[in-house]
């Protein structure tokens, strides 16, 4: 990633502090929105197209994860199983790069999701590294997870903030972390 790039990167992500710190302390008081949808853009918390609607209980995180799954396999169609493209090495390197800045904060440098901040969380981010966790999901739902979010969780979309390379690089990245490939 070139330096004028990494600075443009840089200058709207700090433009999202301001969103990211109303959801971070929207996420700690309470979780997300009512209908269990949320997204960080420019102008502050908005909500993804995929909802889960918040149950009576709280969903525990396998069931959370098979209701996703379900609701993008119906949303994605044909396309969820599509290959994931292949990734250069200019494509890891600027997944790793955006991984130190966006990404670390909660799912840690290796992704386990092991954090300080991580612990405060209402949801804890998975361990992603974990083998069966990494096959979970196909490479074209990861792309819509890093977009959009992750209904009912803190993990909100990038989609306002990332091209759609720079969401590609990253889940790219994501792969060099984990032991299994994305072949589901």
């Amino acid at each position: 990633m070139n330096k004028t790039r990494l600075r443009d990167l840089d200058r709207r992500v700090r433009g999202t502090v301001g969103a990211l710190t109303m959801a971070a302390v929207g996420l700690l008081a309470g979780g997300c929105d009512d209908d269990g949808r949320n997204r960080v853009t420019k102008e502050g918390v908005a909500t993804s197209g995929l909802a889960i609607s918040a149950p009576e209980e709280p969903l525990d995180n396998d069931k959370r994860r098979r209701l996703l799954r379900e609701k993008l396999r119906a949303a994605l169609g044909e396309h969820y199983d599509a290959p994931f493209p292949e990734a250069t090495e200019d494509d890891l390197k600027k997944g790793a790069e955006l991984w130190s800045l966006l990404c670390l904060g909660c799912h840690g440098h290796n992704g386990t999701g092991r954090r300080t901040l991580s612990r405060m969380l209402p949801i804890q981010p998975g361990n992603l590294t974990d083998p069966e966790r990494a096959a979970y999901f196909s490479g074209q739902a990861k792309l819509w997870i890093v977009a959009e979010g992750s209904p009912g969780t803190p993990m909100f979309g990038w989609k306002e903030v990332l091209t759609e390379e720079d969401i590609q690089a990253v889940v790219a990245h994501l792969g060099t972390l984990m032991p299994a490939k994305q072949d589901r």
